[in-house]
């Protein structure tokens, strides 16, 4: 009756040991039996779960999961209910949790079983990751952000570079333009007077008469071209201004 006593002393103590360690873990810590359903639930799991032990025990787990895993699920409970076995004993998985308020969040389990002479059952221990995927799509968008404020500078010194090359020459075109624009209006007159004395003549190749009405058009066409030439070179560098505002922060 001593050794009896004693054995049930050790198993109460054993117990309590593992209770204050389930009870003080960091991740939530949850076992079900052969049958599916929750037979211990820590502290740890209320707080990320949302049920107190009083409304999940007894309950299937697959009340934490989505429903498009529920099958899935129930597949492979069965087989290792039957042949005591499972892929997933022994390994990390990424899953998906529900909470009590419908919601879903990001989860790390690792499983592992254990037998008793009334029954086998599976525990599994849970870490919420919903901290770290924030942190980790946070930290993805401040790199995208990185490469396209790169891509912007350098587009910028693009732009720059362009804009200063294209704009140098044009400006000497618009400038020739008027200077061209201006001869011929000086040269028209003796051009006029020089037909009449002497009758029909060439002039580039063509008759001057058709010169006559197509040079200004030339020149106004040459001198227009520029000016679309400036407005865009205008707009370039209105875009990279906008792109430099863009990458300094606001003032606080």
């Amino acid at each position: 009756m001593g050794e009896r006593q004693q054995a049930v002393a050790a198993l109460r103590a054993s117990e309590e040991r593992f209770r204050a360690i389930t009870e003080s873990a960091n991740d939530a810590i949850i076992s079900a039996d052969s049958s599916g359903n929750i037979v211990s639930w820590n502290a740890r799991a209320e707080a990320i779960f949302g049920y107190t032990a009083e409304e999940i025990l007894g309950t299937p787990l697959t009340r934490l999961m989505p429903t498009r895993y529920h099958v899935a699920h129930l597949e492979r409970f069965r087989q290792w209910s039957t042949t005591g076995s499972s892929r997933l004993v022994g390994t990390t998985v990424e899953f998906s949790g529900v909470r009590k308020d419908g919601s879903e969040f990001p989860l790390e389990i690792s499983l592992s079983t254990w037998s008793t002479a009334h029954d086998n059952y599976v525990t599994g221990i849970i870490r919420d990751l919903t901290a770290q995927k924030q942190l980790q799509e946070t930290t993805r968008q401040q790199k995208l952000q990185l490469i396209q404020a790169n891509k912007m500078t350098a587009l910028g010194t693009l732009v720059s570079s362009v804009a200063h090359e294209i704009n140098n020459p044009n400006q000497v075109v618009l400038m020739n333009s008027r200077v061209l624009a201006q001869a011929w209006d000086d040269a028209v007159g003796n051009l006029d007077d020089y037909a009449q004395e002497h009758g029909a003549f060439s002039l580039g190749g063509l008759p001057y008469s058709e010169m006559r009405r197509t040079v200004p058009t030339l020149v106004q066409d040459v001198h227009d071209g520029a000016r679309r030439i400036e407005r865009i070179v205008d707009d370039l560098k209105h875009f990279r201004d906008r792109a430099d505002e863009e990458l300094i922060p606001p003032c606080s």
